[in-house]
This record gives structure tokens, sequence and C-alpha cells, in this order.
């Protein structure tokens, strides 16, 4: 009897551990950072508002640099841009300087709800990853309108889904390309669908 109770004891004691380390702190809120002046931090949210007042904010020709996570749409995107920039990522909200995809990962997330960048001027991405854009319409990562010229850099264009172009729609225009995508998924397929 007595070696029944210590081996109940022993795999009570042995199953404990095991329960707490199942336990897992909640998730970290998104945060998301960006500059248009280059120097420092000038938006930062918790969803992807930074970005847009950030586009909003630049002059024409101009940079925004994004830092972090940011996640959500606003009237269908998680960006629209309407003048000429370039949108880069793989900054800290510590150093607007160097640019490092590979150690600041910089996302831009749709939470499927929406294309992730829409445009309807000359745009440059870089050092982005472009995520879980997903429409009915045409281009879950990117929409470009016609006489909108687009070049990708050292992007990612992830679980993308649109009727046409699940990475990328560019209506009437051949973007440029130095990118990875994958994943993607869509209804239609014609010449201008590209992935």
């Amino acid at each position: 009897m007595l070696l029944a109770t210590a081996l109940a004891a022993a795999s009570f004691s042995m199953m404990q551990p095991t329960q707490a380390a199942t336990t897992q702190a909640p998730a970290a809120p998104n945060v998301c950072f960006a500059s248009y002046t280059g120097n420092a931090t000038d938006f930062s949210s918790a969803d992807a508002s930074a970005v847009q007042d950030a586009v909003n904010a630049a002059s024409a020709g101009g940079e925004v640099k994004i830092a972090g996570t940011c996640a959500g749409t606003v009237n269908g995107s998680v960006v629209s841009v309407t003048k000429p920039l370039t949108l880069r990522g793989g900054y800290t909200s510590a150093n607007w300087t160097t640019s490092d995809p590979t150690a600041n990962p910089t996302v831009l997330d749709a939470q499927n709800s929406g294309t992730v960048i829409t445009t309807t001027a000359a745009i440059t991405i870089e050092n982005l990853t472009v995520q879980h854009g997903q429409t009915s319409d045409d281009g879950g990562g990117l929409y470009a309108e016609p006489g909108a010229s687009v070049t990708i850099s050292g992007s990612q264009f992830i679980s993308n889904t649109a009727r046409q172009g699940g990475a990328v729609y560019a209506k009437s225009l051949a973007p440029s390309y130095a990118s990875r995508s994958e994943e993607h998924t869509s209804e239609l397929q014609s010449r201008q669908y590209l992935v």
C-alpha cells in the first residue's frame, strides 16, 4: 500500500510540470512605427494607421520607412498610395538609418480583410512582408491602377488571395520584381494575373 501511494505521488509530481508548461503568455500586441522624415518615429499605432499617416504626410517622391507589424485595413487596404513614394521596411523604432529586413522583419498584414497595398502612382516596395491580403476583387497583396509603376525589391508576398493576382495585380503594367512570392490563390488567370 505504501508503494502504491508513493507511485501515485510520483506520477502526480511528474504531471505537474507538464501542465504548467502548456500555459502560454498572451500574444504581444502589434506595434507599427513609421517615419517620413527619415530620422525619427513620426507615427506609431497598434494597427496599420501609422503607415497611412506617414504616407499622407510624405512629399511626392519621398520615402516612408516602416518598422514592426502593421496590421488591419481602413477603407479596404492597409495602405493606399496616391503619389510617387518608396515604402521601405527593415527598421526599428530606435534605428531609422540602416534597413536590415533579416534582423528587423517589417510586416504589412491585411488580416484577410482587404488588399494590403493599393496605388495609383509610382511606388517602390522594399524589404517588406506583404501578407494576408484577401479580396473578392483583384490584387490581394498589391493592386496597381493604370498609370502606376511598381518596383518590388527584397520583399515577400505571402498568403494573399484575390479574384485575379493573388500577390500582385498590376492593371496595364509590367512591374519590376526582385522578391519572393508564395502561397497565393486566384480564381481567374489572364495576362494581367501576376505572381
